[in-house]
């Protein structure tokens, strides 16, 4: 498998950050309302046009872009760090999986995977040994064959490492036209469900 097989494209086309939330077996509108989102008040943008309405009232909460990938639902965050907060990560997970992936423009990176409520295992990408969460080594395998461990490797590129990471653990990914040029629902997000 090719580093960042199905989401390497995204540190390039998001030069500024993102934020990827997965959840297994769950529809998009149910991931939006598990992230504090309204369904009945999704509407159609573009990753642009998004990032204008973001920008034309950064206090209103950030706005997420869902859809589907075979097996999971996907949030995509612009600039955002939503995805990532504890409860948030909580309520997306709740009876099922869920894996978070930040970069954002501090080229800070953060990876998340929760299940059934419980954080497993999260850490910063550029100090993989530093995990953290009910299992952190459950994903030590995965890891090891992209350069994440025992530390990050000296040639190996973090933020391909982390999507790659993700790919191979869980198979997620993303449809490219579909989040880079298309449209899909977005809302705007304030609090988790249940929160």
């Amino acid at each position: 498998m090719t580093a960042g097989s199905d989401l390497g494209w995204l540190p390039e086309v998001f030069d500024l950050g993102f934020c990827v939330t997965f959840a297994r077996d769950v529809e998009p509108d149910e991931l939006l309302v598990r992230m504090g989102g309204d369904p009945g008040a999704a509407v159609s943008l573009s990753a642009a046009e998004a990032e204008t309405r973001e920008l034309e009232d950064e206090d209103a909460g950030p706005i997420v872009r869902v859809g589907s990938y075979p097996g999971w639902a996907f949030a995509v965050e612009i600039w955002g760090a939503h995805g990532t907060r504890d409860e948030v990560v909580r309520a997306v997970s709740a009876k099922t999986e869920a894996v978070v992936l930040l970069r954002n423009a501090n080229a800070v990176k953060r990876f998340v995977h929760a299940q059934d409520g419980v954080i497993v295992c999260s850490f910063d990408v550029d100090l993989p040994h530093l995990r953290t969460g009910s299992d952190p080594d459950r994903l030590l395998p995965h890891m090891e064959r992209v350069g994440l461990a025992p530390e990050i490797g000296p040639d190996v590129d973090a933020s391909q490492a982390m999507l790659s990471l993700a790919v191979s653990a869980f198979g997620v990914g993303l449809p490219r036209d579909e989040v880079q040029s298309g449209v899909l629902p977005a809302s705007r997000v304030t609090t988790a469900a249940g929160e």
